[in-house]
């Protein structure tokens, strides 16, 4: 019996790799796009939620290149009025937050300048990728809006030979599974509970609205059914205003009737519904929603929520160094002083402030207990940089072989020096960190 063999059709043997299809159907995807939009548009937590994700990642967005030819034409690119960068940092966080997917899509003029355009996820109707390997995306499909423009293609850059006077697309996903060629917003599970809770809300204006209603009740007795409606008409036409006298018959009895609603303790039902939706991405005193009145819940809360937009911060990074790096690329074959290779770097600012105290901190007191251990020749230049970058969060600088070292003297003479006019010491010693918040604070000296 022959064993089965892997193929070019099968990279899991016996199995094609489309017959692993896991993405959602069409329809259940144009659906959740056009949900996701609406919700932007139309709730006000959904705006709150893009536009939390879009602070963290547009903050502080800067590159920075080494080659200065390729840093000046990167600027000239990032500043162009065609392209304006600093304003699509925020259709491309807006897009990835609630639609899963990013199609920059990309022109080349005649000297090599890029343009780019963020492409509507709900306008492409289909990726077309390899058909061994759904990882390989060869082109993209747009949809048909109206009778006049007909669908087009657009390649991805990986299979054209040159980016000169091309028009082509790239992909960037989040949330995607395995075996799967689209993403997935991160406002999509949010959708079901997003709608629940404007419904809850809703419901709570108008039974508060018919809770303060009410109606005037008139007794007496009428000489007939005819003289009883005559004045019912009366009171109708000249109903009483708040804060007039109301001078009665001794017949008539006056009274009040109003919807006797009740509701318990709903607000427990709408922060249950509001967890649901805060759950995936932040606490919820970032949603206008206390939940406790203590700091310790608020501060425990950070480190989670800060990892989460930090781990977003890097997604979308990666999208600006795919850009900048296409634009850089297509400049080359045009410009011989802009270097196709030249290393191009991302920063953004720090998700929390806070961090960098600590890690000041941990730098002063790694600086004195790993300089002992230098100075003693225990370690080596090296190892001591990377212990105190490492715990300073950043990475060491590549070893420079003119840069050398001082080692204190272990065993020098200590020189005293008097000093008129002390002052509160500040060092390292002084700061400390509180266990509850992680605030950095300096201690008071004794007096």
């Amino acid at each position: 019996m022959s064993r089965p063999s892997e193929t070019d059709n099968t990279l899991l043997i016996g199995q094609p790799w489309n017959g692993l299809y896991r993405d959602r159907y069409s329809y259940d995807r144009e659906t959740l796009l056009s949900e996701s939009i609406k919700a932007w548009r139309l709730n006000p937590l959904a705006r709150r939620l893009t536009n939390l994700y879009k602070i963290y990642n547009i903050d502080g967005i800067s590159f920075h290149c080494d080659h200065p030819a390729t840093d000046k034409f990167l600027h000239t690119f990032w500043d162009h009025e065609l392209n304006a960068m600093d304003e699509m940092l925020t259709e491309i966080s807006n897009e990835l937050f609630l639609c899963g997917n990013v199609f920059p899509l990309f022109s080349i003029d005649s000297t090599g300048m890029t343009y780019v355009r963020i492409f509507p996820t709900d306008q492409i109707a289909e990726i077309i990728t390899a058909d061994n390997d759904v990882k390989q995306e060869l082109e993209y499909i747009t949809r048909s809006v109206s009778m006049l423009a007909e669908p087009r293609r657009f390649k991805n850059p990986r299979w054209l030979s040159t980016l000169s006077n091309a028009s082509f697309m790239t992909h960037h996903k989040l949330n995607a599974l395995a075996g799967t060629c689209w993403g997935e917003g991160e406002i999509w599970s949010d959708l079901p509970w997003l709608s629940r809770y404007a419904t809850w809300l809703e419901d709570r204006v108008r039974l508060n609205h018919f809770r303060s209603s009410f109606m005037y009740v008139v007794q007496g007795q009428y000489k007939s059914e005819a003289d009883k409606r005559k004045r019912q008409a009366e009171l109708n036409a000249n109903p009483p205003r708040p804060g007039t006298v109301l001078v009665t018959d001794p017949s008539e009895q006056w009274g009040i009737m109003s919807a006797n609603l009740d509701s318990f303790d709903a607000s427990i039902d709408g922060e249950a519904i509001k967890k649901m939706i805060a759950v995936n991405h932040v606490p919820m005193h970032y949603l206008a929603e206390a939940e406790s009145s203590t700091r310790t819940t608020a501060d425990a809360a950070g480190t989670p929520t800060f990892k989460g937009f930090e781990d977003n911060q890097r997604s979308f990074k990666k999208i600006i160094h795919s850009i900048l790096t296409i634009a850089v690329k297509a400049r080359s074959l045009k410009d011989d002083s802009v270097s196709a290779n030249a290393v191009i770097e991302i920063t953004s600012a720090d998700a929390s402030e806070r961090d960098n105290a600590a890690l000041a901190l941990a730098i002063s007191q790694m600086v004195t207990s790993i300089g002992e251990i230098y100075d003693r020749n225990l370690i080596d230049q090296e190892e001591y940089l990377r212990l105190v970058y490492r715990f300073g969060g950043e990475n060491p600088p590549k070893p420079e072989p003119d840069l050398k070292g001082i080692r204190r003297i272990i065993n020098a003479p200590a020189v005293t020096v008097t000093n008129p006019n002390p002052k509160p010491a500040t060092a390292s010693g002084a700061i400390k960190v509180d266990s509850a918040s992680g605030d950095v604070k300096i201690k008071e000296p004794i007096q």
